[in-house]
């Protein structure tokens, strides 16, 4: 009896011993199962022996995304990024690019522990063995740069001809194109690929981009030399339209002229002997902007583009305007002495109308020019001598000046609705004439301010005490003088403030 309870006792032992292990090698439901980081084949068991991927992450390695031929270079040239391993020999011994393969030799230690392999690797790819999909058109990249040819009105066969032996320099950003994988791939030759491109003539007035794409494929063997195999791709069938550009037009004419002076503050003439209100009210009484550009600046692209002759166009009479007159395409400020307008080129024709297409015209360029006259508060007495005068046979009284209760505006701009010829653009008033109850009138400058007074003749303007001809214009003239007070002030707005300048006169005698 106890022979047998012993013999079973082994037996019940080994059956404990083996329901524990089902139950702890068992998988509790939804539970996913995780590879036991040891078994990975690319993480080593030992953490002193190196393997493929401690190459890849050494020298910043990526299968599918780079060639063998590339994964040779960064090898041969490059260090280890990783501080536990380093090499004292990294050989590339043989790669091929079509396969995607390559055999590197390698001494070192990692982690201390010295090593000495030579592994195969696979799974690397040429990324630009692919097919040329779309232009990259962003930041004016294989935009053609026309400067030349409008420079010289060339021909489109002429500027073909020039752009043939350096095409680089005639993108305004280097030519560039997107693979159907996504790389990226630029105009000229390097040791994956080379982008070529010339240009030809498309009906009579466009260019056509004509590329050639060719990959290239390194590889060598042990103990060989690098082989580069090309393979040529000449379809761009995604991006034909793309590859079409237009040649410069009467537009691009006008765009260039106005990049040449834009800069040149000497282009918008000055004179330092007038007020910049003349010229301005000029321009809006007769919506053109009068002579107020050195044409001088571009006579060379007047003269260039009179005739066609060999080159590729005529465009006749170019000039410069001013656009939108009227509605605040010009300014000035006497105070400062300065004249602001917003210019650009075009023809004559287009110059006359008063706002035309800006699809017709160059692009708009605001500037302000300074240097013309300025009126100044402190002399505003000399350039405007006002006097009170007793009329000859008015029968003027000290009293009856006294009496008399003055609130005029004799000069007032509107804003509202103008004519078109504008001879309504200011409000004209007369007081203190030579008929006045009061027995005195009103002078300016030596003569009756009836006589003198801004009219739509003259475009409104007063004439200043050292001008031949009216010269400036104000934008408001007021005339105020209480019941029993002796001075009349006389408030006077010019252009660029707000402000008022005011000027006290009384009767010289009674």
């Amino acid at each position: 009896m106890k022979r047998s309870a012993i013999c079973l006792l082994p037996m019940l032992l080994a059956v404990l011993l083996t329901n524990g292990c089902q139950q702890a090698s068992s998988t509790p439901p939804h539970v996913e199962l995780t590879e036991n980081p040891g078994t990975n084949p690319a993480v080593p068991q030992n953490p002193y022996e190196l393997v493929e991927a401690d190459v890849l992450e050494a020298f910043g390695l990526t299968k599918g995304k780079q060639s063998a031929f590339e994964a040779e270079q960064k090898i041969t040239s490059g260090s280890s990024a990783v501080p536990a391993i380093v090499f004292t020999q990294k050989d590339v011994t043989a790669y091929d690019d079509e396969a995607g393969t390559f055999t590197v030799k390698v001494k070192g230690t990692k982690n201390g522990n010295p090593f000495d392999k030579e592994m195969a690797v696979n799974g690397f790819a040429n990324p630009y063995a692919s097919q040329p999909w779309s232009i990259n058109s962003n930041d004016g990249k294989g935009e053609l740069k026309l400067d030349e040819g409008i420079e010289r009105n060339l021909s489109i066969e002429k500027y073909i001809a020039e752009a043939y032996p350096t095409i680089a320099d005639f993108f305004k950003a280097p030519l560039a194109f997107s693979l159907a994988n996504g790389t990226s791939v630029t105009l000229g030759d390097c040791d994956y690929y080379k982008l070529e491109a010339t240009l030809a003539k498309e009906g009579t007035d466009k260019i056509k981009i004509v590329p050639v794409y060719t990959v290239k494929n390194h590889k060598k063997a042990a103990d060989g030399s690098d082989t580069v195999t090309e393979k040529e791709c000449k379809d761009f069938t995604r991006s034909k339209e793309s590859l079409t550009k237009p040649y410069f037009t009467e537009k691009d004419v006008f765009d260039h002229i106005l990049e040449k002076v834009k800069n040149d503050e000497s282009f918008i003439k000055t004179d330092p002997g007038s007020f910049a209100s003349g010229v301005y009210a000029f321009a809006m009484v007769a919506q053109v902007a009068g002579d107020i550009f050195d044409e001088s600046k571009i006579s060379h692209y007047v003269n260039l583009y009179a005739t066609k002759g060999n080159g590729h166009l005529e465009i006749k009479d170019i000039t410069a305007g001013v656009y939108n007159i009227r509605n605040g395409g010009i300014k000035a400020d006497d105070y400062e002495g300065t004249l602001t307008v917003d210019y650009y080129i075009a023809t004559k024709d287009l110059v006359a109308q008063a706002a035309p297409s800006a699809h017709e015209i160059s692009k708009l360029h605001m500037v302000t020019r300074s240097g013309f006259k300025k009126i100044k508060p402190e002399t505003v007495k000399n350039e405007f001598v006002f006097e009170i005068r007793k009329i000859g046979s008015g029968g003027g009284t000290k009293q009856k000046w006294l009496n008399r209760l003055i609130n005029t505006v004799l000069i007032q701009k509107k804003e509202a609705t103008i004519h078109d010829n504008y001879d309504n653009w200011f409000e004209i008033n007369d007081t203190l004439t030579d008929e006045d109850s009061s027995g005195y009138y009103l002078r300016l400058n030596g003569r009756a301010y009836s006589n003198c007074k801004p009219a739509s003749g003259n475009q409104f303007l007063l004439k200043t005490n050292s001008a031949s001809e009216p010269d400036i214009l104000v934008e408001r003239l007021s005339l105020q003088k209480n019941k029993d007070e002796e001075n009349l002030i006389i408030s006077m707005q010019f252009m660029g403030k707000s402000d008022t300048v005011d000027i006290s006169v009384k009767p010289e005698s009674y």
